[in-house]
Parts: structure tokens; C-alpha cells; sequence
């Protein structure tokens, strides 16, 4: 390898110089191209009535080349007399480009390799400077097209037609988002998040709220965090409250600890930040001390810090575990701090610390499983008024570890507690109360580790029938309660629980999983994951019917939802699966299944409700037509796009399609034909939906400082979702690179779906968290206001709106945008009406957090 390095690098500078030179010719045929098209351009005729006689004569089409690769290129443009012309600087390039006509197809941007190995590190792009907006947007004077450079796509993209740019655009709408309300509770990657008041509310938290759900169904919200609530834990005078979030995104020391009022919803200190590491995984008040609390971190040592929480001191600091801590608490008879977690159980003393007034040492000493079976990992743990331990493991294994002697060793056992692993455990002065996570059953044990004794109707196993997260027993006036509690299960959803009757009603209901698309269908509004489909009621959220994908095949799974009406009315509810189409009525009764015989990607709906474009995974779009009670009729296929597909767009009038890829590509075809459109003609179109990456419109989220992810518009109105948890309010259209928009936080992590259900409700939905909020937009008093807005810097992103006509520069509402419709939609709605339900039933129920101004998230 060592002599063969000289070689090496001569073949390097070889394959760079090819590679150069290859790039210098692809510019040339740019450059000839554009010369070809300002020859062809038709010229005003001379003042004279007949030319000099020494005047050129017109160049004819038929005489000139096809460019097709480089050495035809150098011997047509010799044959033809054209000169060769060198590479155009960067300068000269910018000057030449200035005076041609905008082309309207995208063209790759033009690079060349570095010289050495550190220049290397970043490829140089030789492309014009980006235009001002000023150059191509004058108030008052009509808008010109802009070239862009997304990526590594470079394209021209076209104002629409007859639109006059006004003064302020680029403003900051004078609106704000705020948070209306949070589908279900947050069970993904947390633990003990769930506790209920004296007061009668149960507390959890979902993303970065902490919710107080009251009995009327009512709630007020923590807003306080700025990322997701990892845990949290109620001080003996359950009132005050402690709730550790982890570090928000490229932020990795903002982890910290907020310790607040659950009556006035008021901050009385911050810990942490700086000491606590990625995040708080677990917390601890001490029952024997209250002004004590522990936290334990997610870095590589899982530090645990016990702190002097009122003024914020911390008193110890140690190294917790090389392996994943689950749980930490405080035994209140022996006054020790117990661990637990990966195949591990550790018991902390607290002793003074010799000739350090104020500083305790913590020291260990491991839980000996002897001959028992050492689990893959302890995952909870709670106390008897004896003193004795108990833990519960992914065996479905329960232990009780008594005192020291002189070894923390395994006194009690119940082996299999619950089919697959015991996911919470809660103890009372009764009893205590396990939860499984796998067979979804609450039981109830005494202290002597047997089921507890019942009579009449009473029953020591409540059937939840969902795998199980957390459970909180209810507090009264006597203490906890044994058979009365409330159960947090995996599929973000709340039951209160009476083991008196073995009820399980539910109070809160979520989404099972993360939404990954969602539609609107007044008086409902549609939610997606990957196996289920949900409709709930607009103003209750309660669910109102769900509909599963194993009904179209055991392999099948969502990949989109869209919904509409037909000109006379009917409902139709559109699923994109994996493996087919699936075309539901208003109540949820499947209407037809429609098999696909490619992978289906992405699946959208037309306004008129008639047809359907179906993106396949070859980036192939195929539209089928509604047209009869047999399959949906293959009409035409659209090609062109290379990458896979992000976003599918119809027009207003259902005449023809935009869609976009991953790699920036940006296409529009029409529907009768499947030809694909010019870029300038395309912009002339009205789009009812706006979904697409790239564009005119999104000029200004394109050049944001955080990369949006989704987006969707209304009015002139235009919302997005980034990276970084945050949604981004633009005015409509946002084709100035400085616009400047409003931010609301919330998800703490990538939102990956944003869809306006009414003119002033949007829902944002997260994948990373299986978050789903809902946020109202408001008028923003102040909207001048600089304090209230962003500068946006220049990076890669998504966004989309609708189009503006000559006559009314603001697009129509997301109810008018549905009367534009078809006239061959007839035959179809019929077909769908008589094979619809008139009536619609209420499968399931449930009640949600409903709307409180009190503490609502700012805008």
C-alpha cells in the first residue's frame, strides 16, 4: 500500500481533472443552449423598409445542432461556425446570465472538485449570487421569476400569473398559534409521568406540557419546558411538583429539572442545567425529608445528584450506573435510596460528609439475586411499611428485598405476576398494585405477596385490555386507595380503574402510535398511524369510529388519509396502504379495498372527490377515476420525477397534479393527458392544496434558519413544521428570502405532519414523540412588533400554499376551495352515495382534554 500511494494520488489528479473538465463542457452546452434561445427569440422589425444588403439572414431551426454529449458538441459548434467560448467567470457568468430569458426547466448547478485534501471537505458551487428580491419584486410592478438553488438542484421558479408584489410581505402574519388542546397522553420512552391529586385531577404530561385534566374534562398546562417531560414526581404535600425534560435538540446542556405549583401553575426553581446530562430520567422527593430531592441523568455514568431543592443546592453527586437506571425512590422506613435498572439493584446510604457542613456522601451496596433469575431489567419498584423493597422486571417477575444482613438479598417472590413484564408498581398501606405490560391486567397483592382477598363483587384483576405504562392509586382523605386508580397505557390513552367492580372506563383517549398523516371531513377530523385509522368529533375529540388496516391484508399499513365530498355531497374517506387503496363512507364502512400492484408511497385525494393520484415507489404517479362500482378505472400515469415522492398537490379544478421529491424536484403534469407542464405555465395554475417542497411561494421558508419538514396553508396564511419542534406562521405568499414569520414551540421534536382542519385550527403531529397537538390561530396584538418575529437565515426547507389568480390575490378558504368541482363526477358520487351509509353509529367513547385558556402555550 505504501508504494502504491504515488500512483494513487497521479490517478486521483487524474479522475479530477476529467472530472473537470467533463463540468467546464456541460457549461458550455448551457451557455450555447441559452445563445440558441436569445437567436430564436423574435426581434422587432428595423426601421428600415428593406435591410441592408449585408444584413445576417434568420437563422433557421432545422440548422441548428442537438447538443447530445461533448465531442458532438465541440464539432457542431465548429461545423457551424459558432466560436467555442471558455468557461465564464463568476462574474462574467452573473452578467451574461442577466440578460437572458428565464428557462423553464431546472438545471443542475455546475461544480468543481477542490485541490487538496482540506479544500475538499466542501465542494464549490459556480453559480450566479442569488437575485434580491428587490431585482425580481418591486412594489407596485409585476413579480418576475427568480432562480434557485435548493440543495444541489438548481431551477427557476415563476410568481403567478398577474401577481403584484405590495408593500410589508415579507412582514410577520398578524396571527399567532396557540396551543387549543393535546391528543392523548405521552407513554413513549417515559415512565412514572402519571399521579392523581386530593384535589381530584390526574396529572401527566405529554411532549413538553404537563397537563392538570380535570373532572369536568377541562385542563389546565405547564408550558414552562422547552423539550419533552421525561418524568416526574409529586412532593409529600401533593401540591408541589417536580418534572425533568431532556435536552432540547443541538442543545445538549439545556436538560434541567423545574420544580412548580400544581394550583397556581407558577416556578419556584430550576436545577440542573449544566450538571445534568442528555436528560432526567428519573426523580425522587424524600418522604422522610421533603426538602430533599434526587435526580438520576441519561449520560454514559447515569450521575445521580441529591439536591437541596428550595435553594437549589445540590448536596452529593456520584455515579449511578454504567447501564440504564429505570427507577429511583426513597424508601420511607429506612430511609435509603434505591435504584434499579438494567440487570442491577443498588442501595444508597445518605452519612455526612466528615469536616463538610451541608455535603452527604452516598454510598452503595448491591442487591445479591443469588440462585434467582436476573432479569434483563428491573423496571419498577415501590415499597412496604415494612421496610421491604419490591421490583418488578421484564420477566413478569416480582421480588421483595429485605434490609441488609449483612447483604440486600431476595426474601419474597411471585413469579409469573403477569404474562410478559411487569410494567409499574404502586403501594398503599393496604397492599400494592402491579401492571403488565404485555397482557394488559392491573392486579392487586397484599403484603404477603399473595392476591389480595376480595368478597361480593370485588375482583383483585382488572382487565385493561391495553398494554399498560404507568398507574397512579387515587388519593383520598384516608391515603392511597387501593381499588380505585388511574392507568396510563402504551397506546397514549387514560382509564380509571375500580377494582370494587373490576371497571375500566376510560378518560382520556389518544392515538395509539405516531400520526403519520391526518385529514379533514367536518364535523370530523381524521388521524393516522400506521395500523389504525381514527375519525374524532371536531369539538368534543371524542372517537367517534376507527378503522384498522389489517382489513385490507395482514401486511398491509397506512401511509396516507385524505377525504372530500362528491358534487352532490357524499363523504368519501380515501386510505393510501401499502398494497391497495381503501375508500370508506363518512361512518367508517369500508366502500372497496382496491388492490395495487406496486408498492404504494403516497396517495391524494381530488377536490371533486373523483379521482385519485396514487404515487408508486418508483415515483410514478398513476390517477385512477372513480367511475363505477368496479375498481377505479387507470386513467393516465405521470413520470418524471428520479427520488421519492413528498407531496402530491391537486388543482382547484381537478385539471392537473404537482408533485414533489426528496431530492427538491418539482413537476407539474395534467391530468388529461399525463404530459408534464412547463414551469411557467404550471404557475398560472390554482392549487386547492399546497404540500410541495420547492416553489415560489416558499421562497422565504426555503431560506429559514431551522430546515421545516411539513407544511400547509390556508387564506394567506402559510404554516410550518421543522426540525426542531417549533411551527412557523409566514404570510401567504412567502417569496421574499428575509420573511420574517411567528414561532410557537411545542413538539421538542421533528414534526413530520401539519394540516390545517378549519380556517383556524391546525394540527401538528410528531413521530419521534407520538405528540399530536392542536393549535388555534389567533389574532397578534403588537403584530409590528420586533420581539414578536424571527429573522430567517439561509437553509434548505419545506413549505407549500396555494396560488393566487389576477383578480383576487388571496386564495380561497379551505371550505370554498372544495366548490370548484368536476362535471364528471356524477357517475362516481352516485355509485359512492348508494354505496354509503345513511346513518352514522359512535363506536367507542371517550373524553379528551378540552379547551382552557389557562396556561396555554404563547404564540
Amino acid at each position: 500500500r505504501i508504494e502504491n500511494k504515488p500512483m494513487e494520488a497521479e490517478l486521483r489528479e487524474q479522475l479530477a481533472a476529467r472530472d473537470e473538465e467533463i463540468r467546464r463542457l456541460q457549461g458550455l452546452v448551457t451557455t450555447l443552449t441559452e445563445r440558441i434561445a436569445v437567436l430564436e427569440a423574435p426581434r422587432p422589425a428595423p426601421e428600415e423598409t428593406a435591410p441592408p444588403p449585408s444584413s445576417p439572414s434568420k437563422v433557421e431551426r432545422s440548422s441548428i445542432p442537438k447538443f447530445t454529449r461533448s465531442s458532438s458538441l465541440l464539432s457542431s459548434a465548429s461545423s457551424t461556425g459558432i466560436p467555442r467560448l471558455s468557461r465564464p467567470s463568476l462574474s462574467s457568468q452573473s452578467s451574461f446570465n442577466s440578460g437572458l430569458r428565464h428557462r423553464d426547466e431546472p438545471t443542475t448547478p455546475i461544480t468543481r472538485r477542490a485541490s487538496s485534501p482540506q479544500a475538499a471537505k466542501k465542494e464549490v458551487v459556480d453559480d450566479p449570487p442569488p437575485i434580491d428580491p428587490a431585482e425580481f419584486a418591486t412594489p407596485g410592478g409585476p413579480a418576475q421569476s427568480m432562480r434557485l438553488t435548493v440543495g444541489n438542484r438548481t431551477m427557476t421558479v415563476f410568481p403567478p400569473k398577474g401577481f403584484v408584489p405590495q408593500d410589508g410581505d415579507g412582514d410577520a402574519p398578524p396571527v399567532r398559534l396557540e396551543l387549543s388542546r393535546v391528543l392523548g397522553y405521552r407513554s413513549k420512552n417515559i415512565r412514572n409521568n402519571l399521579f392523581e391529586l386530593p384535589t381530584g385531577e390526574t396529572l401527566y404530561s405529554v411532549g413538553p406540557w404537563c397537563v392538570l385534566l380535570q373532572a369536568n374534562g377541562s385542563h389546565k398546562t405547564y408550558a414552562e419546558h422547552t423539550a419533552d417531560v421525561r418524568c416526574m414526581a409529586l412532593h409529600p404535600d401533593s401540591t408541589t411538583v417536580a418534572s425533568g425534560q431532556t435536552h432540547g435538540p443541538q442543545q445538549p446542556e439545556t436538560a434541567h429539572v423545574r420544580i412548580w405549583s400544581a394550583s397556581t401553575l407558577q416556578t419556584g426553581q430550576v436545577l440542573g442545567n449544566g450538571i445534568i446530562q442528555r436528560a432526567v430520567c428519573c426523580l425522587a422527593f424524600s418522604p422522610a425529608d421533603p426538602s430533599l430531592l434526587v435526580t438520576v441523568d441519561d449520560g454514559p455514568q447515569h450521575m445521580i445528584v441529591l439536591w437541596s431543592w428550595e435553594p437549589g443546592t445540590p448536596l452529593a453527586q456520584c455515579k449511578g450506573h454504567t447501564d440504564q437506571i429505570a427507577a429511583a425512590a426513597f424508601n420511607p422506613a429506612t430511609y435509603q435510596l434505591v435504584t434499579c435498572g438494567r440487570q442491577h439493584i443498588n442501595f444508597w446510604t445518605l452519612t455526612p460528609v466528615p469536616d463538610t457542613p451541608g455535603r452527604v456522601q452516598l454510598v452503595r451496596k448491591a442487591g445479591l439475586f443469588q440462585a434467582f433469575v436476573k432479569a434483563k431489567m428491573l423496571s419498577c419498584l415501590c415499597f412496604s411499611p415494612s421496610g421491604d423493597t419490591v421490583t418488578g422486571d421484564s420477566n413478569g417477575t416480582i421480588y421483595a428485598w429485605g434490609p441488609a444482613v449483612p447483604s440486600h438479598l431476595i426474601t419474597n417472590t411471585i413469579r409469573e405476576a403477569h404474562k410478559g413484564g411487569v410494567a409499574a408498581l404502586a403501594a398503599t398501606t393496604h397492599g400494592f398494585l402491579s401492571a403488565g405490560t404485555v397482557d394488559g391486567r392491573v392486579r392487586v397483592w397484599a403484603f404477603n405477596y399473595q392476591p389480595y382477598p376480595v368478597q361480593n363483587s370485588e375482583v383483585n384483576t382488572i382487565v385493561i385490555d391495553h398494554p399498560i405504562r404507568t398507574i397512579a392509586p387515587a388519593a383520598t382523605a384516608a391515603g392511597l386507595s387501593l381499588s380505585q386508580f388511574t392507568v396510563g397505557t402504551c397506546e397514549n390513552s387514560i382509564f380509571n380503574a375500580d377494582a370494587k367492580n373490576g371497571s375500566a372506563i376510560p378518560v382520556l383517549l389518544g392515538p395509539p402510535g405516531a400520526v403519520i398523516s391526518a385529514a379533514s371531513l367536518p364535523p370530523y377530523y381524521l388521524t393516522a398511524t400506521d395500523e389504525l385509522l381514527l375519525a374524532w368529533h371536531s369539538e368534543t375529540d371524542q372517537l367517534a369510529w376507527t378503522w384498522a388496516a389489517s382489513g385490507a391484508g395482514e401486511d398491509a399499513q397506512i401511509v396516507s388519509v385524505d377525504a372530500g365530498r362528491t358534487p352532490d355531497g357524499t363523504a368519501i374517506v380515501m386510505v393510501g396502504l401499502t398494497v391497495a387503496i381503501a375508500l370508506l363512507s363518512e361512518s367508517g364502512k369500508a366502500i372497496g379495498i382496491f388492490p395495487e400492484a406496486q408498492t404504494v408511497t403516497l396517495a391524494r385525494l381530488s377536490p371533486c372527490a373523483t379521482m385519485i393520484a396514487v404515487g408508486l415507489s418508483d415515483s410514478v404517479i398513476a390517477i385512477r377515476r372513480l367511475a363505477g362500482p368496479d375498481e377505479p378505472e387507470p386513467h393516465v400515469v405521470c413520470r418524471g420525477l428520479q427520488a421519492a415522492l413528498a407531496s402530491i398537490d391537486w388543482t382547484r379544478d381537478s385539471t392537473a397534479l404537482r408533485a414533489s421529491s426528496a431530492s427538491y424536484e418539482l413537476q407539474t403534469w395534467s391530468v388529461d393527458s399525463g404530459e408534464a407542464l412547463l414551469a411557467a405555465d404550471a404557475a398560472a395554475l390554482l392549487f386547492a392544496t399546497n404540500t410541495a417542497r420547492v416553489g415560489w411561494p416558499c421562497i422565504g421558508v426555503m431560506h429559514a434558519a431551522s430546515t421545516a419538514t411539513v407544511a400547509d396553508s390556508v387564506g394567506n396564511i402559510l404554516v410550518t413544521g421543522d426540525e426542531n419542534g417549533e411551527l412557523r406562521a409566514y404570510k401567504y405568499p412567502s417569496y421574499k428570502p428575509n420573511a420574517r414569520s411567528v414561532v410557537s414551540k411545542g413538539h421538542g421534536a421533528t414534526i413530520d405532519v401539519v394540516r390545517f382542519l378549519s380556517d383556524s385550527l391546525i394540527l401538528s403531529s410528531s413521530t419521534q414523540n407520538a405528540i399530536v397537538c392542536l393549535w388555534r390561530m389567533v389574532s397578534r396584538e403588537g403584530a409590528a412588533a420586533a420581539s414578536a418575529t424571527t429573522a430567517n437565515a439561509l437553509a434548505p426547507a419545506t413549505a407549500t400554499t396555494s396560488l393566487t389568480s389576477d383578480v383576487d390575490r388571496l386564495p380561497m378558504t379551505r371550505e370554498e376551495s372544495g366548490s370548484s368541482l368536476m362535471a364528471s363526477g356524477a357517475a362516481s358520487s352516485a355509485f359512492l352515495r348508494d354505496n354509503s351509509q345513511a346513518s352514522m353509529g359512535s363506536v367507542g367513547s371517550g373524553m379528551s382534554a378540552g379547551s382552557s385558556g389557562d396556561g396555554s402555550a404563547p404564540g
